[in-house]
């Protein structure tokens, strides 16, 4: 065998492996394409920056398909609610700053005598009209405050001396901003930490969170959790996830009426469901269905004074209470990650 012969035989051979592999690309891509094909169109994935909250195990991305039958399936379950967004126009209610102050206003203090931290503002004259909220009065103003020294995460009945909301029944032309206390906690910074953040409203109607009991009868049957989840976020328009009304997105325990419910009547709660077997826990859960969702603030690295990565706080308070103007009987939840 010449030489000649040699380097033909070693191209050949080369050519049939090159041909070999090329195929089976060919063949790979094919089966991708007609896998993706059959599945539908994918939902791309999070905004760089999203805050990832609680996380589920999944099998793969929710297609677009799947997540309009969530929204078809649970539609009937959805509860009214108002969305709360930072706003660029000027408005009396806000985040972060400072509250109003009007005769009589007095600046919250927690168990340990130090001036509570304020939160926000709202203003129920600057919700939406026909929001579908019946146990908001129809004007007024909220001022929410928290105890981030001593206050606790509200799980406690001793708690109650870590937040504090106001209500003024009646706008008062003239409010100027408050004077923050000269012994205002200094981690805070208040109020330069938290600058004053104007807010609006947007009427929204809002699904039960993926744990809660009334999706038992449709999860894991009707469609996945990855549906679900990408539907309800999708609600927010990729905003931060503050709101009034409707079911609250659970960090962790969603049972918060119950918890709420519990507390209120002296039952330390961690876990909703361990007072189960309790013969107080029948008696005192019956009211839970009173607690409605007054305030639900998400916190990130930008705005938290607790400190931390991210968590949300509630602010829950009985139909009948909201009604009566009583909103000093409010109750807050903390969670976090």
């Amino acid at each position: 065998m010449t030489l000649g012969t040699v380097i033909l035989a070693f191209v050949a051979i080369g050519v049939l492996l090159l041909i070999a592999v090329l195929w089976s690309f060919y063949r790979l891509g094919d089966q991708l394409s007609r896998n993706s094909q059959s599945r539908g169109t994918t939902v791309p994935p999070p905004l760089p920056g999203t805050v990832q909250r609680r996380e589920f195990e999944t099998e793969a991305p929710a297609t677009l398909d799947e997540i309009a039958k969530a929204r078809r399936v649970t539609e009937s379950l959805c509860k009214p609610a108002v969305l709360v967004e930072l706003s660029d126009v000027t408005s009396v209610s806000h985040l972060g700053g400072v509250p109003p102050s009007y005769p009589g206003f007095s600046w919250p203090r927690g168990a340990t005598n130090v001036p509570m931290v304020f939160l926000a503002t709202i203003d129920l004259a600057e919700l939406p009209e026909n929001h579908g909220l019946d146990f908001l009065p129809s004007s007024g103003l909220l001022s929410f405050f928290v105890d981030v020294v001593s206050g606790g995460a509200g799980y406690d009945p001793r708690h109650q001396a870590g937040f504090k909301v106001l209500f003024q029944s009646e706008m008062v032309a003239t409010a100027q901003d408050a004077d923050v206390p000269k012994d205002h906690p200094p981690d805070a910074r208040y109020p330069r930490r938290y600058p004053r953040r104007n807010l609006s409203f947007i009427k929204a109607s809002l699904p039960p969170d993926w744990e809660r009991e009334e999706l038992d009868a449709f999860r894991d049957l009707e469609f996945t959790v990855e549906a679900f989840c990408a539907y309800r976020t999708s609600l927010y328009m990729q905003t931060a996830h503050h709101q009034i009304g409707g079911y609250a997105e659970a960090v962790q325990d969603p049972h918060m009426e119950m918890e709420c419910q519990l507390v209120t009547n002296g039952l330390f709660v961690d876990d909703s469901r361990q007072h189960n077997g309790d013969p107080r826990f029948e008696e005192t859960n019956s009211g839970a269905a009173d607690w409605r969702l007054l305030l639900q603030l998400e916190f990130n690295k930008e705005f938290n004074p607790y400190g931390g990565e991210y968590g949300m706080l509630y602010c829950w308070i009985r139909r009948q209470d909201a009604l009566a103007g009583r909103f000093e009987r409010s109750w807050m939840l903390y969670q976090c990650t």
